[in-house]
């Protein structure tokens, strides 16, 4: 073997492995790369920027329609308890005192019929009563609203009472004096209360009614549109943290986690505040306004019946008074079925208590007419007849005054349950804005 032959180095020998051209990895190079890493760390600063822009836009949208919404079912609440409520207590008080007027002019027309000389207590009150009524109806005119409808039917009301008292004192004239017609002229004004005004006051009542129902639900479709929108919102903040901590390794981004609260306070004030409403209103409907109802109807009835006995005893009998006695009957026992507070419970007793006292003299009085004995019926009538009945009277009264105290504090609860809300969807939702704004700004400086 030559110099040369061992100076050459030898061939590698043939076997598996890479090609003499392939070299391998490198930390860094393709096995070990990081660049998806930096890929996803130089999209971080435009992925702040894009939700940026749409969290503010989607927190700019909530708070408008919530501050819209809330503002419009708050202003709703305020014209039920300032206006609304009102005007159905009311105008159920100037019925009462219209039926009440009709009872004391009608005993004191009896009075005069029977003695020659007119009873001076009934006629104060019926001239009490006829005033009380006139203001009533411009209370009432006064708080109803811009119902149309229900304007002209106090202007009926106006003008039927003008007429109706015009004809009280023609009767009383005609029996002071001794004239023919007086009887027809006392009827006719009594016929004028269970028609033109009872049709007038149900008109009022109606409207009322409708427009309590139509103020209940108003902004209703409004507040669960910035409802669900609230909940798009809390889902998007929701969704930045999320991909934040998936970026970043950060657990909290406190400015975010600040701002998902406020929104998520604005949207439980939007949820809880319109049910305590509802609630509220429910419980003003179910426990007072229907209560109002049905104790007016009974004392409507009881009026009615008074002044039927009066006619009866003019007229020497004939009058069927049995639906009348049933119709104050089944109005006390719907009433005490109704009853929902130890209050309540003791006030319906105590009407239905008077009424029994009063029911026995009333049927009293019919039996004495029946049988012909007309003076003793008056004696009746004027004595024990009209303390029975200002007992019943009395009791119905109480009766009704702690049904509309209840009614308009639940009103008034209705209010208050809205009534911070605009305040809130206004000035949080702002605040949110500002933490979200400052939070990805401060995330954005990190990659400057």
């Amino acid at each position: 073997m030559t110099a040369q032959a061992r100076s050459t180095p030898p061939t590698p020998a043939a076997g598996p492995g890479p090609p003499a051209s392939m070299s391998l990895p490198r930390p860094g190079s393709i096995g070990f790369d990081t660049a998806p890493d930096r890929t996803r760390t130089r999209s971080t600063p435009s992925f702040l920027r894009r939700w940026n822009v749409i969290l503010l836009i989607l927190v700019a949208a909530f708070a408008v329609i919530a501050s819209v919404a809330s503002l419009v079912m708050r202003s709703a609440s305020a014209t039920t308890t300032s206006n609304t409520a009102p005007a159905l207590v009311g105008v159920q008080d100037l019925f009462a005192s219209v039926a009440e007027a009709n009872t004391a002019a009608t005993a004191a027309f009896l009075s005069t019929d029977a003695t020659g000389s007119e009873d001076r207590i009934n006629r104060n009150l019926y001239q009490d009563a006829i005033r009380r009524a006139a203001a009533e109806a411009e209370e009432v005119s006064a708080t109803i609203g811009s119902d149309d409808r229900a304007h002209d039917a106090l202007r009926d009301i106006a003008i039927a009472l003008n007429t109706y008292s015009g004809r009280i004192e023609a009767s009383r004239v005609q029996s002071i004096n001794d004239l023919p017609g007086a009887d027809q002229e006392l009827r006719r004004a009594l016929e004028l209360v269970r028609t033109d005004i009872a049709d007038s006051v149900a008109t009022v009542t109606d409207r009322g009614q409708a427009k309590l129902e139509d103020e209940r639900g108003t902004g209703q479709l409004l507040i669960w549109g910035a409802v669900a929108l609230g909940v798009l919102t809390l889902l998007a903040l929701l969704r930045v943290q999320v991909e934040l901590l998936q970026r970043t390794n950060r657990i909290l981004n406190p400015l975010l986690v600040v701002a998902t609260a406020l929104i998520a306070t604005v949207l439980g004030y939007l949820i809880v505040g319109p049910a305590a409403r509802a609630q509220a209103l429910d419980r003003a409907s179910d426990g007072g306004y229907d209560a109002i109802a049905t104790t007016s109807s009974i004392q409507t009835s009881a009026f009615e019946l008074q002044s039927r006995l009066s006619l009866e005893i003019l007229d020497g009998g004939g009058e069927d008074l049995d639906a009348d006695f049933a119709a104050v009957a089944d109005g006390i026992a719907e009433l005490q079925a109704g009853t929902d507070s130890t209050r309540e419970e003791a006030a319906a007793e105590t009407l239905a208590i008077r009424w029994a006292r009063y029911e026995a003299v009333a049927r009293a009085i019919e039996a004495e007419v029946g049988a012909g004995r007309r003076e003793a019926a008056v004696e009746l009538f004027q004595g024990e007849g009209l303390a029975t009945f200002n007992g019943l009277n009395t009791a119905i009264e109480s009766a009704l005054s702690d049904n509309r105290d209840q009614f308009l504090d639940g009103v008034d609860d209705a209010s208050r349950a809205v009534g911070i809300t605009p305040y809130l969807t206004i000035v949080l939702p702002v605040l949110a804005a500002l933490a979200i704004l400052l939070a990805i700004q401060r995330r954005l400086g990190e990659y400057r």
